[in-house]
C-alpha cells in the first residue's frame, strides 16, 4: 500500500467496510465499534467461536487484493 497509507480516498474506505461487514457475517463475528485510520485502524468485536484470527487474516488478504487491484 501506498506510502503506510490503506485508504487512498472515500471509495476504499467504503470498499473496506463492505469487506469488514462480509468478514462478520462469513466469520459469525460481531462488530460493535469501529474507527478508521489513514494507516490502520481499531476494531471491537466479539466472537462466540474460536475463529477470530481466521476472520482477521481473510479481512486483510481480501481488502489487499482489493487495493492491489484498484491501486496497482
Amino acid at each position: 500500500m501506498n506510502g503506510g497509507t490503506s485508504y487512498t480516498d472515500d471509495r476504499d474506505r467504503t470498499s473496506f467496510l463492505e469487506i469488514l461487514g462480509r468478514m462478520c457475517e462469513r466469520y459469525g463475528i460481531e462488530m460493535y465499534d469501529y474507527v478508521l485510520m489513514d494507516n490502520h485502524y481499531h476494531l471491537i468485536l466479539r466472537t462466540l467461536r474460536s475463529n477470530l484470527s481466521k476472520g482477521m487474516q481473510w479481512l486483510s488478504v481480501t481488502y489487499t487484493r482489493y487495493y492491489n487491484m484498484r491501486h496497482r
